[in-house]
């Protein structure tokens, strides 16, 4: 960093919500004391997890220079307009005291463990597989990397194309993406925690919502992925399919109309139960 900082630099920082995490917060510090010509950060969740990341954030990046709107992006046809399905997946789930602490701002990988189960998985492969062309190509959310195996495997078993990524896959993610990317029919990517940022697939038309959470800007991540509207090489719609578990002792799992911008914007699709 000291040596490319010689010269006069303008520096970029794409993801600017991270400034407060320990590699960011690293590079950054490098880069200020080398007094850069300007910092400028880019961002579409401008909301830090925690408190020192919001505080690292605006120290970073103390003024606003342009803000657009995801209405105005959506009347531009940046934006798809989401279709939203809300799937009951008749899970009651409790927790103990301690799973209800959160890790940084979301459910502890024992909570989302739970969730990993073959019933509930025959739900989303039942949904996709009764209208394959109308789900289109498909991303889906996993609780784990062995949620992701099952997943995907319940997908190969019913006969659709599917592929899992997530740190250390079989397939490396660039191949797992050109894969993606190279489909012309119907198919599954299915993730764990590797497309939620830096990803760009226009083509992909529907966001499977298997991992719940308790952070906006995760949430926010999930459903971008199939947002890209016809301007930015997408459709006009993007479907969400979304698995709601009943939490007995816990209120603080986010629903996607949770968002005030999407629940401005997205239009009512299946709202039930579905046959297991």
């Amino acid at each position: 960093v000291a040596t490319f900082m010689r010269r006069p630099t303008l520096v970029v920082v794409d993801e600017a919500h991270r400034a407060g995490a320990a590699g960011y917060d690293q590079i950054l510090t490098a880069m200020q004391r080398a007094n850069p010509r300007a910092v400028i950060g880019l961002t579409a969740t401008p909301w830090p997890g925690s408190p020192s990341g919001t505080r690292r954030f605006r120290e970073t990046f103390p003024r606003e220079i342009y803000r657009i709107s995801p209405e105005e992006l959506h009347a531009r046809g940046v934006l798809a307009t989401p279709v939203l399905h809300t799937v009951d997946t008749g899970m009651h789930l409790e927790l103990s005291a301690n799973e209800r602490k959160l890790v940084g701002d979301d459910l502890p990988p024992s909570v989302l463990r739970k969730l990993a189960t073959r019933e509930r998985d025959r739900i989303v492969v039942n949904q996709w597989t009764q209208r394959p062309k109308f789900w289109g190509k498909t991303l889906a959310f996993a609780t784990s990397k062995a949620h992701a195996e099952q997943l995907r495997s319940m997908f190969d078993e019913a006969g659709v194309p599917a592929q899992a990524v997530y740190s250390g896959a079989p397939g490396e993610r660039g191949e797992m993406l050109r894969w993606f990317r190279a489909q012309k029919t119907p198919c599954v990517l299915v993730s764990v925690g590797m497309l939620t940022e830096g990803v760009d697939l226009p083509d992909a038309r529907t966001a499977i919502l298997a991992r719940p959470t308790t952070s906006r800007i995760l949430l926010r991540q999930m459903i971008g992925r199939v947002l890209r509207g016809p301007q930015a090489g997408g459709d006009p719609t993007a479907h969400l399919l979304f698995l709601r578990d009943h939490w007995l002792n816990f209120e603080d799992v986010l629903d996607p109309l949770d968002l005030p911008d999407l629940a401005g914007r997205a239009r009512p699709g299946c709202n039930r139960a579905l046959p297991r």
